[in-house]
């Protein structure tokens, strides 16, 4: 459980930063909220950021209920290369934003298995 708890507070910290990101691009272009356009960077940086939040959203319950229902060390392990995943999107996205695909199709595979292997560790404890 606590594998999953450290990957749970690494995936947290990776949107901190995110969020930080953003919010710093926008303070460079000065761009006033709740204008979202303007610089290509900042722009890059809060779809970035806002798609991370729409991950979590399917990420952390799945991560925890694939933990609890199935296994705690195969939740963590998948949930580390979720976290991955999504680093490397933000990296992609930000430098080249059609180089994204790769980031975004690893986060998205992850939190799909997490879900179904929550899923079918669910169905076998009713």
């Amino acid at each position: 459980m606590a594998f999953v708890a450290l990957v749970t507070l690494l995936a947290l910290g990776l949107y901190m930063a995110l969020f930080a990101n953003a919010g710093r691009l926008r303070g460079k272009a000065h761009i006033a909220a709740p204008a979202v356009t303007g610089d290509a960077a900042f722009e890059c940086a809060l779809r970035i950021q806002t798609n991370t939040v729409e991950q979590l959203i399917l990420f952390l319950p799945s991560l925890w209920l694939a933990g609890f229902f199935a296994s705690w060390g195969w939740a963590g392990a998948i949930g580390l290369v979720w976290v991955a995943g999504r680093a490397f999107y933000a990296w992609s996205y930000q430098r080249a934003p059609a180089s994204r695909g790769p980031g975004f199709l690893i986060g998205l595979v992850c939190a799909s298995l997490l879900w179904l292997i929550a899923l079918i560790g669910v169905l076998m404890n009713l």
